[in-house]
């Protein structure tokens, strides 16, 4: 008897009808199930959902453009790059913004040189043209020198010292308690800072009371002094004296002559017999020397 190759049992036959049922099934609920149900929302805001659309427009678009673009090779253009450059002498204090253009500079640096000027700026020297931003060392190289500047612009120098000490007369006496810095440097070989300290120490000296003393001025030296010594006189009255029966220790403690252990000393023996008359009386003090006495005398007072 032939085999029977399509013969099927009765399980197989079965198994075979279910899963005709089973794919009918399905096929019915995909058909019908979503006109039964009410409709779903969407997981995105339909708002959210147009905008992604648009970026997506714009994302081809621009993907696109820059496709063009790189089939096509532009050579870059540098700031100072213009057809009309062209190079002339020109004061960067009175030029104009055009006239910064047709030098080869960019609008925006042309602008940036205006509104300083307009703040008040000014181009002293040619360096100060190279501090402009937006000028860049290989440019300032090239207009350098077709930069001028007007005399009025430029730096006004003030006579040095040794100049003015030149235009006074040799003959000038000064008198040291009471001449300003002005007076001072009119003395050759005093500046203005050595002026200043001569007034300083002054002031805190309460005045000189002899010529000598410059030498202990900072800086001061043999020579120096022994030059401008002839020119110099003190008229002691106007020295400011200790007034040793009332001043306080911190005002004391200040005069180049006394240390805080000197002044605390006389105020001590002050508050001890209730009034000091005379330098004889307070020089026992251990805190003092000879030769400290021999410089304080003639600054105090025992009025």
């Amino acid at each position: 008897m032939p085999k029977r190759f399509f013969f099927f049992t009765k399980s197989q036959r079965i198994a075979t009808i279910a899963l005709i049922l089973i794919i009918v099934a399905v096929i019915v609920i995909d058909i019908f199930l979503p006109r039964i149900l009410p409709p779903q929302k969407s997981f995105f805001d339909p708002k959210f959902t147009a905008e992604i659309k648009h970026f997506e427009e714009q994302l081809d678009s621009f993907e696109l453009t820059n496709l063009i673009v790189s089939q096509h090779h532009y050579p870059k253009k540098s700031n100072n790059d213009f057809s009309s450059k062209e190079l002339f002498k020109f004061d960067p204090n009175t030029l104009d913004s055009v006239g910064f253009i047709q030098l080869g500079l960019a609008p925006y640096v042309a602008k940036n040189i205006i509104r300083y000027r307009a703040r008040g700026g000014v181009f002293r020297e040619k360096t100060d043209f190279a501090k402009v931003y937006g000028i860049s060392p290989s440019t300032f190289d090239e207009l350098e020198s077709y930069i001028y500047i007007g005399a009025e612009y430029q730096e006004k120098k003030e006579p040095t010292d040794q100049k003015l000490n030149e235009q006074f007369c040799d003959s000038i006496i000064i008198e040291l308690n009471s001449a300003d810095t002005t007076q001072l440097k009119q003395l050759k070989g005093i500046g203005g800072g050595f002026a200043k300290r001569i007034f300083d120490y002054r002031n805190r000296l309460g005045g000189y009371v002899s010529v000598e003393q410059l030498l202990e001025v900072y800086g001061m030296n043999d020579n120096l002094f022994e030059r401008i010594k002839p020119h110099l006189n003190v008229d002691e009255q106007k020295v400011k004296k200790i007034t040793i029966n009332h001043w306080s220790v911190s005002r004391m403690k200040n005069h180049p002559y006394l240390n805080f252990y000197q002044a605390k000393a006389i105020v001590d023996f002050r508050e001890m017999v209730g009034k000091i008359s005379s330098v004889e009386e307070i020089k026992h003090l251990e805190e003092f020397s000879e030769n400290d006495w021999k410089r304080l005398e003639p600054y105090l007072s025992f009025e």
